[in-house]
């Protein structure tokens, strides 16, 4: 994979949003997501309530170009070397949004996770809006501590922002490496909670190094930066 800013693990730079690749991937999301919200009225439902515009929500402006950097790498890769079956990536704690759909348009089949029962409609509607093959998008009404899905069955499962809201998150660290494939890429995004709010707090994050690290090999090293530089 060539240099890039997001070629490393660690904490999330300001400065990252003033490189020309971020530029690049974010303008392309947003285009995903402006055509995804064309069709809105056809598919979301009332009773879901988080934001229409999840690329502009929060430190989601580095996550998403983040994750889609890695997984467009990713899967240049794969295509590279024919490999006979698509590739299959998990969207962990998917909620409703544009991603899972700009993934699958590069040649991923993607299962989307989430414990809300609204989404699982949500997603039969939008699969049917955009007249998509129901083999490219699926949903899964499922918990992250108990993936239903077979061991070893998955290329790719990426979560973003979610671990930070699961108590006892530690577990869905195993049952990622449960059904990941070998060699199978894992990529996660999650907050810091310096307050005592949520979950992963700074003692937190030293544990959930450790079990990635005893559980995981890091593609890219730990570079250290001060989130304002």
């Amino acid at each position: 994979m060539g240099s890039t800013v997001f070629n490393r693990a660690g904490f999330a730079s300001m400065d990252d949003l003033k490189s020309s690749r971020w530029k690049m991937l974010f303008d392309e999301l947003e285009s995903f997501q402006s055509d995804f919200l064309m069709k809105e009225s056809e598919w979301r439902s009332k009773e879901y309530k988080w934001s229409n515009d999840p690329l502009h929500t929060c430190i989601r402006v580095w996550e998403y170009p983040f994750v889609y950097h890695h997984i467009k790498e990713w899967l240049r890769v794969y295509h590279s070397k024919d490999n006979p079956t698509q590739p299959v990536a998990v969207d962990l704690g998917s909620g409703v949004t544009f991603f899972p759909f700009a993934i699958q348009k590069y040649g991923c089949r993607v299962i989307a996770m989430d414990n809300d029962p609204i989404c699982e409609s949500d997603y039969a509607r939008m699969v049917k809006a955009f007249q998509l093959d129901s083999k490219s998008i699926q949903f899964k009404l499922g918990d992250a501590k108990n993936i239903p899905l077979p061991d070893n069955s998955v290329d790719c499962l990426y979560c973003i922002s979610v671990l930070e809201h699961i108590q006892n998150y530690q577990d869905v660290i195993g049952e990622v490496a449960r059904v990941l494939k070998p060699n199978g890429i894992f990529i996660i995004t999650f907050d810091i909670d310096l307050k005592g709010n949520c979950e992963v707090g700074v003692e937190g994050l030293v544990q959930l190094k450790n079990r990635l690290t005893n559980m995981f090999d890091f593609r890219f090293p730990e570079i250290i930066v001060h989130p304002m530089d």
